[in-house]
């Protein structure tokens, strides 16, 4: 299951309740008596649902919520064991499923960030898109990749990679679809400091894992989590 803020929770229970069952967001908004923005917010964890709303929204599926208390930390401990049971070849194939945006973007200065690049130094976390920073300087030469290679930006409207202008001086949401994997953005003046990282056959600029921890709370948790097992099987 994922975990993360109790909002972030329910939006994830919920969205995946109504996939299983093939209901539109439309539907779904129409058996509320709610709006369909009013649905992608909550799957998004975009607001925070009372118990009551939360009562509701399960009980369109005939679904009721239960409460449970556990250790804290606990719901992190499913991911770090199934990363730290990857053999190498294993953490290898994760990296190469990233191979191909990140040679898209050769010829751009740009420094890994987020789970990719916490993962490529040990780190033990579940992967599932390209998280990189740029400078803003550079951020022409980035459109001119997207429109290359093809870049469809996400649109938090109609839920998908589809109708968002590609330029990433343009406001909107800093995710596209590239290379056939989602690439999250992070503008900065110049780029951050990195080391680099020799990892299936790639040299890899990196923010080091403890800058990556600074700013993403969700890798700091999980770190925290992981060197708290090391320390008490250690005593």
């Amino acid at each position: 299951m994922v975990r993360g803020s109790l909002a972030s929770t329910v939006g994830w229970m919920f969205q995946s309740e109504r996939a299983q069952r093939q209901m539109s967001q439309a539907r779904a908004a129409e058996r509320l008596g709610a709006t369909q923005q009013w649905v992608s917010q909550i799957e998004r964890g975009a607001v925070s649902p009372t118990t009551d709303v939360i009562e509701r929204l399960f009980a369109i599926f005939d679904l009721r919520v239960t409460l449970d208390v556990e250790p804290v930390g606990s719901d992190l401990d499913g991911e770090i064991d199934d990363v730290n049971a990857l053999s190498d070849d294993d953490r290898l194939e994760v990296v190469e499923c990233f191979r191909r945006p990140l040679e898209q973007l050769t010829g751009l200065p740009w420094v890994l960030s987020g789970r990719l690049g916490a993962f490529v130094q040990g780190a033990p976390v579940r992967v599932l898109r390209v998280d990189v920073a740029v400078a803003d300087p550079d951020l022409d030469r980035l459109a001119r990749l997207f429109e290359r290679y093809g870049g469809d930006r996400w649109n938090d409207r109609l839920m998908d990679y589809y109708g968002m202008p590609a330029h990433p001086r343009i406001p909107g949401p800093m995710r596209w679809l590239f290379g056939g994997c989602e690439l999250r953005l992070e503008v900065t003046e110049r780029l951050p400091p990195a080391i680099t990282v020799a990892v299936a056959g790639q040299c890899l600029p990196v923010r080091p894992l403890a800058d990556i921890e600074a700013r993403y709370r969700s890798i700091a948790r999980l770190m925290r989590r992981a060197r708290t097992r090391v320390i008490h099987r250690q005593q």
